[in-house]
């Protein structure tokens, strides 16, 4: 690099000069040669360099090259410590105000989020050198917190309040607040559970610096009043009389038993049933009249707004209704095995005794019992049922199913036992004869013919009346589930012409 001291003017000329802006600066090309136009050198000279570049004063005092947080209104001092040579200064603060002072203060008003810039520049014999830096999110100013609210302010002991300041944008450099029953937070939304009821004056303290002056600040206070309320301790309902099982329908007392923290007093009842009866007493008395569980609850409340819920299940039964099935109901040729029945209990209502009676001479007190039939007959089965509850009152309720000629013991009709009766045993041509089957043993089938040809009927009583005298032979045909072929009995009547 050549220099004024180590150049000598006699001997060199500069033959051509040629100035350019480079950048943020400005440069020179220089050609520079001997007497006899030697070359001595060639080279770029930089006369001037310019680079932007400021920081903020922050209002705790901080010097700052990422910016600065406060609240509105915000004032921060800028300082230029820019590179080079420098005439004049253009700054904006992103507001919409601008600035050409070296170290301008500037005062933020509303908040929001600023880009800042400053642009300097040199004019050097009419070559314009300048550079601009820029600072996006480089001031933030927040709005100043007003007050605060709260998620409840009268709650349940136990449960969580959440404590939110206002308005919801609000900033501040510091947060505490006391809840008044010995906690404290520093978060900007703190959650906080009271363990006990009473009234707690809440109080929040806040901090913002607003002016660079180091020394001022603003401090928000502010307080509220929070209620906690006590609620039922133990709420309960008492049951007068307490029943298990109830036959429908029925009437049932229901008495509040809840206690509650002094000194709160329970003031408000709502009872309410599943089937829609509803009370606002401290008791109750619904009446049920549909079999099956039924939901009863109680709401109470105090004179400081708690309140508390309980419910309790009872149950429903039917009226006792004996019913019962059978394994089978019918069987042939008992005489070589006995006819064992199995009967299965199918009652309703709270059963707690059961007398059978089986048609045959046996019984049983069991609820499903195993019998055996040991004679051919039909034979009625009876079940009586008692059941223990209570219905308006009344202590038990007996129920009685009968079913007639349920059980049948057949075997084949033996030809003896076969037998009828006719009325009258003679007549005339205006008799009406009246025919009945009086067999020993069990018949599922009749056929009545005379004289081998005519028919008569096919029940096992049957009238007829002969018009032409004579004598007939009547036959009776029976037969059961048990035979292929019938059996027959045979009498005479003898029939005269009417007079």
């Amino acid at each position: 690099m050549l220099t004024p001291n180590n150049m000598k003017p006699s001997a060199l000329h500069v033959s051509r000069r040629i100035g350019v802006l480079l950048g943020a600066g400005l440069v020179m090309a220089l050609t520079i040669f001997s007497a006899c136009d030697e070359l001595i050198t060639n080279e770029t000279v930089v006369i001037l360099e310019l680079k932007s570049e400021f920081v903020a004063v922050c209002p705790d005092g901080t010097v700052s090259d990422t910016g600065c947080a406060g609240c509105a209104p915000f004032t921060v001092t800028f300082q230029d410590v820019s590179k080079g040579i420098r005439a004049e200064w253009s700054w904006n603060f992103g507001d919409g105000n601008i600035s050409t002072e070296t170290d301008p203060t500037h005062t933020f008003d509303s908040s929001g989020l600023y880009r800042v810039s400053l642009r300097i520049t040199y004019d050097s014999s009419g070559i314009i050198v300048s550079d601009i830096e820029i600072k996006n999110r480089f001031i933030f100013v927040g709005e100043p917190v007003t007050g605060f609210s709260l998620s409840d302010s009268l709650v349940d002991s136990g449960k969580v309040i959440i404590f939110f300041p206002e308005p919801d944008s609000a900033f501040s450099t510091s947060w505490l607040w006391v809840f008044g029953d010995g906690d404290s937070s520093t978060l900007r939304k703190p959650a906080h559970v009271y363990s006990s009821a009473g009234v707690f004056d809440v109080k929040l303290v806040t901090t913002c610096f607003t002016d660079s002056a180091l020394a001022d600040s603003a401090e928000f206070i502010d307080s509220g009043l929070v209620s906690i309320i006590p609620v039922p301790a133990t709420p309960d309902i008492t049951i007068v009389p307490r029943q298990d099982s109830l036959c429908v329908p029925f009437q049932m007392a229901f008495q509040d038993s809840s206690q509650v923290a002094a000194p709160a007093i329970i003031n408000s009842w709502f009872w309410e049933a599943d089937n829609g009866q509803t009370s606002s007493n401290p008791d109750f008395r619904p009446t049920f009249f549909v079999p099956g569980d039924h939901r009863v609850k109680l709401t109470v409340q105090t004179d400081l707004g708690g309140s508390a819920t309980k419910s309790v299940t009872i149950t429903g039964v039917p009226q006792p209704s004996a019913a019962f099935n059978v394994s089978e109901t019918f069987r042939c040729n008992a005489a070589l095995q006995p006819f064992t029945v199995t009967f299965t209990d199918q009652s309703v209502g709270n059963i707690e005794a059961h007398q059978w009676d089986f048609g045959d001479g046996g019984s049983s007190s069991i609820a499903n019992p195993v019998h055996d039939y040991t004679k051919p007959g039909l034979y009625d089965v009876t079940l009586r049922v008692l059941g223990s509850c209570f219905p308006l009152g009344i202590p038990a309720k007996l129920n009685t199913i009968v079913k007639s000629g349920l059980i049948l013991l057949a075997d084949t009709i033996h030809t003896d036992s076969v037998s009828f009766g006719i009325t009258p045993a003679t007549g005339d041509t205006n008799s009406v004869f009246t025919m009945t089957d009086n067999t020993n043993g069990h018949v599922t089938g009749w056929s009545w013919i005379f004289n081998d040809t005519g028919q008569i009927g096919a029940s096992s009583s049957e009238n007829f009346r002969f018009t032409v005298d004579g004598t007939y032979v009547i036959k009776m045909y029976v037969k059961n589930t048990c035979m292929t072929d019938s059996v027959f009995a045979t009498k005479t009547v003898i029939v005269s012409t009417a007079p």
